[in-house]
């Protein structure tokens, strides 16, 4: 991740407006903000379980926890890993359940933990639209 996309996250975010009387002198430099790398789950998850887009469609429902239990920087390299455990009958569709880790390859402990929830229901048309992602400029490697 590149100091460019943390920088506009947090102006996005405003963490520099709320923050940025201590920002120059407080805030380490490099860091990534720690919803930052939950708002990436979305993106992360898809790109290793994607239901057929034809058949049926995702809404992100929440999530049951989620820690921040080490600092990730802009200078680490990052790993992202995920496991789904479980998939519960809900309505017409399914819940599944991810546990998400995001973390800095070398430190002890991850950066982020979280158990993430996505509704899986059947379409009702077969228009949908799809967008070209491969060009995408976050990197991270799958363990």
């Amino acid at each position: 991740m590149t100091q460019q996309e943390v920088d506009t996250f947090e102006d996005i975010t405003g963490v520099t407006t709320t923050y940025e009387d201590s920002l120059a002198a407080d805030y380490p430099e490099g860091m990534i903000e720690g919803f930052h790398s939950l708002a990436l789950l979305d993106y992360l998850v898809h790109g290793l379980v994607r239901p057929d887009p034809v058949t049926c469609f995702t809404f992100n429902y929440g999530v049951d926890r989620v820690r921040f239990t080490a600092p990730l920087h802009t200078t680490d390299e990052l790993y992202f890993t995920m496991e789904i455990r479980a998939a519960e009958s809900r309505g017409k569709g399914y819940l599944m359940r991810y546990h998400c880790v995001i973390g800095a390859v070398g430190q002890e402990r991850p950066g982020m933990v979280a158990d993430w929830l996505g509704l899986v229901l059947p379409r009702t048309t077969t228009e949908f639209r799809n967008k070209d992602r491969s060009s995408n400029p976050i990197t991270f490697r799958k363990v």
